[in-house]
C-alpha cells in the first residue's frame, strides 16, 4: 500500500500518538491511537488543484468516551481560514462566509458515543455536503439537526470557498484543530 509520512506531537498533559495492535482485525492489524496527541500529514491536494469542485474524507473512528467538540480531522488554510470535522457529525468552516453543521452547543447526535467502530466521513461539493455514519448518509444540507451558514439557507453558502481551504492547506491534522483538546480516539484504515 501507499505509505503517508506523518508527523506526531504531544499537547501538553498528553502521550505521544501511537500505533497499537488491534483486537479487532476488521478495522486494521494495527492502528493509530491518540490520547492528548495528534498528526500532521502533509496534504497531498494543496496546490496545483485549481478545478477542484469537491473533496470526502472518511475514516475508521472510536472514541472510549462522549467527545462532541474537539476535531477527529481538520485543515487550516493559508487565509485563517479552517475546516474540522467532531466527534458529533459537527463539520465546521470558517473563511470567506462559514458554515456550522450539528453544533454540539445546540444539539447532540449521540452517534459517536457509544465506544464502538464507527465509518464516518463528510464530502463537500460547490453545491453542498453530505455526512455519513457506517456508509449511511445522515446530514446534508436539507437534512441536519442544526445549521448555520450566515445566510438564509444552506443552499445560498458558496461552498467554493471551502475547496479553496483545502488546496491552500498545508496540512492535514487528525485529532486536533476543533475548540477542544481531543480526549482520546482510535483511527483504523
Amino acid at each position: 500500500g501507499d505509505t503517508i509520512t506523518a508527523v506526531p506531537y504531544t499537547l501538553d498533559g498528553g502521550s505521544a500518538p501511537e500505533i497499537v495492535e488491534s483486537d479487532d482485525t476488521t478495522h486494521g492489524k494495527k492502528i493509530l491511537h491518540l490520547k492528548g496527541g495528534y498528526l500532521s500529514i502533509p496534504n497531498p491536494m494543496k496546490g496545483g488543484l485549481a478545478d477542484v469542485t469537491g473533496f470526502s474524507v472518511t475514516m475508521w473512528v472510536k472514541m472510549p468516551t462522549a467527545d462532541l467538540t474537539s476535531a477527529l480531522v481538520s485543515m487550516i488554510g493559508t487565509s485563517n481560514d479552517s475546516i474540522y470535522f467532531t466527534g458529533n457529525d459537527c463539520l465546521k468552516y470558517e473563511g470567506s462566509g462559514y458554515l456550522e453543521v450539528n453544533n454540539p452547543n445546540y444539539v447532540k447526535t449521540g452517534d459517536l458515543t457509544d465506544s464502538e467502530w464507527h465509518s464516518v466521513g463528510f464530502s463537500i461539493t460547490t453545491s453542498g455536503f453530505q455526512i455519513f455514519l457506517d456508509g449511511i448518509l445522515k446530514y446534508d444540507i436539507n437534512n441536519n439537526l442544526s445549521l448555520n451558514s450566515g445566510v438564509t439557507r444552506a443552499s445560498g453558502f458558496d461552498y467554493s470557498n471551502v475547496a479553496a481551504t483545502v488546496t491552500s492547506a498545508p496540512y492535514i491534522y487528525i485529532g486536533v484543530g476543533g475548540p477542544t483538546q481531543l480526549n482520546e480516539a482510535y483511527y483504523g484504515d
